[in-house]
């Protein structure tokens, strides 16, 4: 997701590159949420110039970044690992 942002123009790939704060996510659903067919998963923000490069993702998606199952998930822990630095 990280990179498709960049690729919209949400972040960027060389530090002199510009960041449109117009692009971002929506997260409509969460890992273990019920998801009836036809419903919205994600919203994705973004300039109209890239219409045709999402629409051209889409079809390959879900089998690509989502993994979808009939059966009940497991929910993940938000904070997987936490690391503590301090410095003097």
């Amino acid at each position: 997701m990280g990179l498709l942002s960049v690729e919209l123009g949400g972040g960027r790939k060389k530090t002199d590159d510009q960041i449109d704060h117009g692009v971002g996510y929506l997260f409509l659903k969460t890992i273990g949420d019920r998801v009836k067919k036809g419903e919205t998963l994600i919203k994705v923000y973004h300039r109209p110039k890239h219409l045709e490069f999402l629409n051209n993702l889409q079809s390959n998606f879900i089998g690509k970044y989502l993994d979808i199952s009939s059966g009940k998930s497991q929910r993940l822990p938000l904070i997987a690992k936490k690391w503590v630095s301090w410095s003097e």
